[in-house]
């Protein structure tokens, strides 16, 4: 394989493992919710190694090896 095929195989593998968030549910009685990858995460769960560490009106925060990162609803 050449580099370039390499490249793009290695970028088909980190799409595979994008967090893509479709959903969003806040309650003040109980812990907020998210729908990631099709998987109801609460905060301070992990999904994919990466934990929920915040959960807004229209986006999320992820904690993934002390990097964080933010997910908005499409």
């Amino acid at each position: 394989a050449t580099p370039t095929q390499r490249s793009g195989v290695a970028f088909l593998r980190s799409a595979d493992n994008q967090l893509r968030l479709s959903g969003i549910i806040r309650s003040n009685d109980s812990k907020n919710v998210a729908l990631i990858n099709n998987q109801v995460v609460e905060e301070g769960s992990s999904i994919q190694g990466a934990k929920l560490v915040r959960v807004s009106n229209d986006q999320v925060e992820l904690e993934q090896e002390g990097n964080l990162k933010t997910l908005r609803l499409p």
